[in-house]
């Protein structure tokens, strides 16, 4: 909705719901990395940057674990890289 709208507010909502979802799933990697790309689609440059980077900081403990049903999607990975 937020994109659709570009409201402050859904901007405010989004956020919080990414917020949110991190504090349940903070070693999510997938879930760290499309966050990155929300928080940065909503103009919050910092908290994608710190977002994206620990998105690949757990997606190289997957790789180092050999969780390979965890890794990062390619084309995910070289926008974390990117953004980070």
């Amino acid at each position: 909705r937020m994109r659709q709208t570009q409201s402050a507010e859904d901007r405010q909502r989004m956020v919080a719901a990414f917020q949110t979802a991190l504090a349940r799933y903070p070693h999510h990697a997938e879930l760290n990395a499309v966050s990155a790309v929300n928080f940065l689609a909503a103009g919050e440059k910092e908290l994608a940057v710190e977002t994206a980077t620990r998105a690949l900081r757990q997606d190289g403990i997957n790789h180092t674990a050999l969780h390979t049903d965890k890794y990062l999607p390619g084309q995910l990975r070289i926008q974390m890289e990117q953004l980070a």
